[in-house]
């Protein structure tokens, strides 16, 4: 296979995890009335990482030390980004939800700049301030007040880049299949011993239908299937490639909330959106220069 064909399937991989995870924050939020947070986090993981170890056993096998490292450091900061977006979702919209969390594309240049030391670009950081200003326009009240569940939705925009960068530091150097199940293992008995810790044991016939189709499609769709596709692309593009296809997981929030009722129409939100992608875009541009260094 080509290198050009192996990229567009990367793209069309990583655009698959945009749209699975869009209509997640919708689906969250259904089943979110029948069952608490940590509780359907530790199900989605774990029957996740169950399902991939039967589909893959023989992969676990020959599973090697920098495997079990990348997937317990992802996996935990998986644990981190998803325990902040569940939990925030009970204080704000999916779709706000949806573009908030995605201030990863925003927060990834920073992050490679003190880790690596590659500056960013102008074009990079005037992308991070349109987008950033986009956030505040959707996000602060009347006020100008950041409200709860915006805040943990930047926690799990923040984590989420620092488990995106932990998998391109490993990911041409490892099996990703073990290294995926051992991530979401991690990220499921992270998420059980706070869920334990933390929550009563939920009445899973109380919940019924809606929890049954969360933890499911969170399970096979926006985890097992999702981050072996994630680890696999990651082989074949950068972690800035990744994230501003990923931002995208935004804007199918957002029509997903509107399908679903969750979201209304507004010149704030219409506004605030516009200024955020815009900025994303922007942000994912490089100068001459810089160009002809990366090829």
């Amino acid at each position: 296979m080509t290198k050009r064909k192996s990229i567009i399937l990367a793209d069309a991989g990583i655009l698959f995890i945009a749209i699975s995870w869009g209509l997640n924050f919708s689906v969250i939020k259904w089943a979110i009335s029948d069952i608490t947070p940590m509780y359907y986090l530790t199900m989605r993981f774990l029957l996740s990482g169950v399902l991939m170890g039967l589909l893959f056993m023989k992969s676990l096998k020959a599973t090697k030390k920098s495997e079990w490292i990348c997937g317990i450091l992802s996996g935990s900061l998986l644990a981190l980004s998803f325990t902040a977006q569940t939990v925030g979702l009970q204080y704000t919209t999916p779709g706000k939800a949806g573009f908030l969390a995605n201030a990863c594309v925003v927060i990834m240049p920073f992050l490679v700049w003190l880790l690596y030391k590659r500056r960013p670009s102008f074009p990079m950081i005037l992308g991070t301030i349109i987008a950033f200003i986009g956030l505040a326009v959707m996000s602060l009240t009347e006020r100008f007040i950041l409200q709860l569940g915006d805040l943990f939705q930047l926690l799990c925009a923040l984590s989420f880049a620092g488990q995106t960068l932990i998998i391109d530091r490993y990911a041409k150097r490892i099996d990703p299949v073990p290294m995926a199940i051992i991530q979401v293992m991690t990220a499921g008995v992270l998420t059980l011993i706070i869920a334990v810790l933390s929550e009563p044991v939920p009445d899973l016939k109380a919940g019924g239908l809606p929890v049954l189709i969360a933890v499911g499609y969170g399970a096979v769709f926006c985890t097992a299937v999702s981050f072996v596709i994630q680890a696999y692309t990651q082989r074949v593009t950068q972690p800035s490639h990744v994230s501003v296809i990923l931002c995208f997981e935004a804007v199918f929030a957002f029509l997903f909330a509107l399908l679903f009722g969750y979201e209304s129409l507004s010149f704030r939100n219409i506004a605030g959106s516009i200024m955020v992608l815009t900025g994303f875009l922007i942000s994912q541009r490089r100068g001459k220069s810089a160009q002809k260094g990366q090829e």
